[in-house]
């Protein structure tokens, strides 16, 4: 189950205004899709489009 952003254990702590603009560019480049529930909102790594992303940059350094 995935956990909460503020139950996340870690040495440097995301603060709320850097992760709010790191969503908006991965939302923005199609990389991350959102759901509402309520108050609370999940989002979600698209696997396929962050798979493409991968090979777009190899297909790039690679001409």
């Amino acid at each position: 189950m995935p956990k909460e952003r503020a139950d996340q254990d870690g040495d440097d702590p995301l603060r709320a205004p850097e992760a709010s603009r790191h969503r908006k560019v991965l939302k923005q480049a199609g990389l991350i899709s959102t759901s509402r529930r309520g108050r609370y909102r999940s989002h979600a790594l698209d696997i396929p489009a962050t798979a493409t992303l991968g090979a777009d940059l190899l297909a790039a350094f690679l001409r």
